[in-house]
C-alpha cells in the first residue's frame, strides 16, 4: 500500500506517530464520533489531536480520488490552511494521509489539533437572551465567511463550533472538506443559513440579523427563507405522495401473488 503524507512543519516532529496512523488508527485514542466516518482524539508527545478516518469511500471515487480530484482528506487540509490566511477560525491542520492501493484510493485520514470548542448543536437555546447574543455573533460570523466567498455546503450546527466569553461568540469551522470560494448571492445565503434547521423564531431573526448587516432589505431575505421553506414542503409532500403510492402499488401486486 502506498502512503502519500504530507505534514505540517510545525509537526513534523510527529512524523513517525502520523505515519503509523493507517495501520495503527483502530487501537489509539478514544472514538469521539463514529457514523459513516470515524473520528478519534489521541494525545502524542503532549499534543492532543484529532483524527479523521474518511473510510467508506464508494467504488467511482476511489478512483477519482486517486488521480482525477484531491481526495477529502487533502481538501479539509488544504482548505484550513486557506481559512486561516482568510482569517476564519478553524482547527490546526496537522497533516494528511491517503492510502493507495491497486490504483484506487483505499482510505484518507486528516489530522489537526484539538479544540475545547464545542459544537453549536449543543447550544440551550431555551434561554432567549443568550440565544440573542449567538445568533447575532452567528450573523456576524456567516457574513464574514460569505463576503470572503467561503460557502460550507454542509453549514450545519454540527459543523460549526462556538465559545462563550461575556456574552461575546467565537465560532470555528470543522468538516473542511466541502468548501467552496465562490460569490455567494443572497439566495445562497439564505439556503445556507436554512441548513442550521433552529426554530421559525430563531431562523427569523438570524436571517434577518445577517441581510441588515448586509445591508439588504431584510423582508426580502425573509420571503426567500420563507419561499425556500415552502418549495422544499412541496418537494417532501410529493415524495410523500409518490411513496405511498408505490407502498399501494406494491402491497397490491404482493396481494395478486397469493390469488
Amino acid at each position: 500500500m502506498k502512503k502519500i503524507i504530507h505534514i505540517h512543519d510545525q509537526f513534523k516532529h510527529l512524523r513517525k506517530y502520523l505515519e503509523e496512523i493507517p495501520e495503527k488508527f483502530e487501537e489509539r485514542g478514544v472514538v469521539i464520533y463514529n457514523e459513516r466516518n470515524q473520528v478519534r482524539t489521541d494525545v502524542v508527545q503532549g499534543e492532543k489531536i484529532v483524527v479523521k478516518s474518511f473510510r467508506k469511500i464508494y467504488l467511482a471515487n476511489r478512483f477519482i480520488y486517486a488521480y482525477l480530484r484531491p481526495s477529502k482528506a487533502k481538501r479539509a487540509y488544504e482548505y484550513a490552511l486557506m481559512l486561516q490566511q482568510e482569517g476564519i477560525n478553524t482547527p490546526q491542520p496537522v497533516a494528511f494521509i491517503d492510502c493507495i492501493e491497486n490504483g484506487m484510493l483505499k482510505a484518507g485520514y486528516f489530522v489537526s489539533v484539538y479544540t475545547d470548542y464545542k459544537p453549536l448543536s449543543s447550544f440551550d437555546t431555551h434561554d432567549v437572551a443568550k440565544s440573542r447574543e449567538m445568533l447575532e455573533c452567528l450573523a456576524r460570523f456567516t457574513l464574514n465567511l460569505h463576503l470572503h466567498k467561503i460557502y460550507h455546503e454542509d453549514y450545519t450546527l454540527g459543523n460549526i463550533l462556538y465559545h462563550e466569553q461575556n456574552g461575546q461568540y467565537d465560532f470555528a469551522l470543522i468538516d473542511n472538506n466541502r468548501l467552496k470560494q465562490v460569490r455567494i448571492s443572497e439566495s445562497d445565503a439564505v439556503k445556507s443559513l436554512n441548513r442550521l434547521g433552529f426554530q421559525p423564531e430563531a431562523m427569523t431573526y438570524l436571517i434577518r440579523r445577517y441581510m441588515e448587516l448586509r445591508g439588504t432589505n431584510a423582508l426580502k431575505g425573509l420571503k426567500l427563507f420563507y419561499d425556500y421553506k415552502y418549495e422544499a414542503s412541496l418537494r417532501y409532500g410529493a415524495k410523500t405522495r409518490l411513496k405511498k403510492l408505490r407502498d399501494q402499488f406494491l402491497g397490491k401486486r404482493k396481494l395478486g401473488n397469493h390469488c
